[in-house]
């Protein structure tokens, strides 16, 4: 096996595969945020956690869960090479197939630039994840796959822990009980 990248920033329009079979998971990690808010002088997912790159933590969770996911990496174009170095060392580790695109001015755009990337006559599932959420697991993500393919879509979501307040328009407020609510995280799992 070998790593295959189909391409910087464009897709090859023909499928190569690590190997064997055609990859029917998909993660699509959007990684194209300005992260200015983290500080640092990089955006957040390329900070270094523990000597990686933060969005290479979501990338091995995805090849934890399933070892053929296609993984698509959306940057942002002046940091497309140093998403590729760190995709690139890390599929000498363990080989997968990726590509890198470009992202585009808001994150829906980004995630349609992702999705260009997979054929349209794919039958498999896609995930949707920020590649500035690095805790991520790899049960988490398997769970999603399982769910995705018997529903047709899912999303992460876990109990909200905030205290939550419902506020009138004259300025009451009242708590909101928490038990009724759920936070929506990623991945979010849809079928092709």
């Amino acid at each position: 096996m070998s790593c295959v990248n189909n391409g910087i920033g464009t897709y090859s329009g023909e499928a190569a595969h690590c190997g064997a079979v055609p990859p029917q998971t998909y993660a699509v990690i959007v990684a194209a945020g300005s992260g200015r808010r983290a500080g640092g002088g990089l955006p957040k997912q390329f900070h270094l956690l523990a000597a990686q790159m933060v969005f290479l933590y979501a990338v091995r969770a995805f090849l934890r869960a399933d070892a053929a996911t296609h993984i698509i990496v959306v940057v942002h174009p002046d940091y497309r090479e140093l998403a590729s170095e760190g995709l690139s060392r890390l599929c000498e580790e363990m080989p997968f197939q990726y590509d890198v695109v470009d992202g585009g001015a808001t994150r829906w755009l980004s995630v349609k630039n992702g999705l260009t990337v997979i054929p349209d006559d794919v039958n498999g599932l896609v995930a949707v994840h920020d590649g500035a959420r690095p805790l991520v697991t790899a049960e988490m993500i398997a769970e999603g796959w399982k769910c995705g393919a018997e529903t047709g879509a899912c999303v992460a979501a876990v109990p909200v822990t905030d205290s939550l307040r419902v506020c009138g328009s004259d300025g009451s407020s009242h708590a909101v009980d928490r038990s009724r609510y759920m936070a929506v995280q990623t991945p979010q799992v849809f079928d092709t």
